[in-house]
């Protein structure tokens, strides 16, 4: 069975950026929090960042 992941809102504009599905590919899990003020979401190619 698939699981589907949505890009956060504060992480597309980094993921349009940097050349959308055609370069990172899908996002493979959900987005995280480290703690210090940056959001995280892994893609099928690359990791996205935001604060």
């Amino acid at each position: 069975k698939y699981k589907k992941f949505v890009l956060m809102f504060n992480l597309r504009k980094d993921y349009y950026a940097r050349g959308g599905f055609e370069k990172l590919g899908a996002p493979v899990e959900d987005e995280h929090y480290d703690g210090n003020g940056i959001w995280r979401q892994t893609c099928q190619k690359a990791i996205l960042q935001a604060k």
